[in-house]
């Protein structure tokens, strides 16, 4: 993360202030497990109990840009015990919102993943399982349809089929450099072959194959820190290159990781391990001069999964499946530093296994400062950080930040 040092203004000075971000953007509301929910309105988690869903595993939910819930999913069902389906801010199914014909599975790792597409359109990503069919499809919600409350208008389009190719529980996605496209990753089964598409308002293209790093099983999280730079999958982490969509420069971890966060800097990479030898939270300095030799336990806990997800106060949030979210409330220090809180949220439901699936770099910190300017004086600014890079936006995209190197940045810090 960039701390930027210095304001520059390019048109006519004028005034501008430190604001305080009030809620945590797309990724405001969290619905996830059996009918828990937890809400950043208030910059801490507050939670609530309103929520239709029951998942098992997978899930994926959306706010607006000011953190108003639009709509939730898990996914889609499996074996009659879990209905598939995506609900509405009331919490109400979609009219075609029913996902239990083959669409996708709530026992799929990241069952689910929510793209926008237009200012009013989002696709839907699913993924199969073991219990239904490995394959990876597209729905698409329009949120004009049903007096605003949306409707599913496309419905189960197969993007990789299971005839075609088996691919694993897995989908993953961050922001393109140019700062409106996306890029989402699935992985094959029993190979080191990734499946890369890139999504624009125009439609999806792909996939890309890359094989690249060490044979995978095909279980467990794909994770984009929230930068678009790296690429956390199996027992490895890799380079991504969010121009191109090419994936690089793998390293080996000696963890066969399930589910895996970053820090917010992305220094640090967190695992839950799959194997009963190495139940637990695990971190590892992606600095160091060995990787694999920075592993630090930074818990041992006696279960097998372990959702992890950064949220919007800058903490890192585990789910070990029972009636509390665990908290690493400083993950970019370096081992037990990092305060670990083993029952930092009573959430008074089940969490189950697994907490929901974002595009990565939507993240918007709540500590990072906005600059606010009032809606006559919107000027090009041009803002240099600690790195010597300078960066110029427009106030009508503020969480936007092109840099002079060519890399982008959705969020900062204003150095005091």
């Amino acid at each position: 993360m960039n701390i930027l040092r210095s304001i520059y203004f390019l048109a006519v000075l004028f005034s501008c202030s430190a604001l305080q971000a009030q809620h945590g953007g797309y990724m405001n509301n969290w619905y996830f497990g059996s009918n828990a929910a937890i809400n950043f309105d208030n910059g801490s988690p507050t939670v609530m109990s309103n929520s239709a869903m029951d998942s098992f595993e997978g899930c994926s939910s959306i706010s607006d840009n000011d953190g108003n819930l639009l709509f939730y999913t898990n996914g889609g069902g499996v074996n009659g015990n879990y209905i598939g389906g995506v609900w509405n801010k009331n919490h109400e199914m979609m009219p075609n919102g029913d996902l239990d014909s083959l669409i996708g599975c709530t026992s799929s790792t990241q069952s689910a993943l929510i793209v926008q597409k237009s200012w009013h359109e989002y696709f839907l990503f699913t993924t199969g399982c073991s219990e239904v069919e490995h394959s990876l499809k597209y729905s698409i919600i329009d949120m004009n349809h049903n007096g605003g409350l949306g409707d599913v208008v496309v419905k189960g389009v197969s993007l990789i089929s299971s005839q075609d190719t088996i691919i694993s529980e897995t989908i993953g996605g961050t922001k393109h450099a140019n700062g409106h496209d996306s890029w989402v990753v699935t992985h094959g089964v029993s190979d080191n072959t990734f499946y890369v598409f890139e999504v624009t308002t125009n439609g999806i293209i792909g996939p890309t194959a890359y094989t690249i790093g060490n044979i995978t099983f095909g279980i467990g999280e794909a994770r984009f820190d929230m930068h678009g730079n790296q690429l956390a999958y199996g027992h490895q982490v890799f380079d991504f290159d969010n121009a191109t969509g090419v994936i690089s420069n793998p390293i080996t971890l000696n963890t066969n990781g399930f589910n895996r966060e970053f820090s917010p800097s992305g220094r640090y990479v967190y695992l839950t391990s799959l194997s009963g030898m190495d139940w637990g939270l695990w971190q590892y300095d992606l600095q160091a001069a060995n990787v694999a030799a920075s592993k630090i336990q930074i818990v041992s806990e006696n279960a097998p999964y372990g959702g992890l997800l950064l949220g919007p106060d800058s903490k890192l949030y585990v789910n070990w499946g029972n009636n509390y979210l665990s908290v690493i409330n400083d993950p970019d220090n370096p081992g037990l530093t990092c305060n670990y809180d083993a029952n930092f949220v009573s959430l008074g439901n089940c969490a189950s296994g697994n907490l929901p699936n974002f595009i990565s770099s939507d993240v918007t910190l709540l500590k990072t400062d906005e600059i606010s300017l009032p809606a006559n004086e919107r000027k090009l600014i041009q803002i240099s950080d600690l790195m010597g890079r300078t960066c110029e936006f427009k106030y009508s995209v503020p969480l936007l930040y092109q840099y002079s190197d060519g890399s982008v940045e959705r969020v900062f810090k204003l150095k005091d």
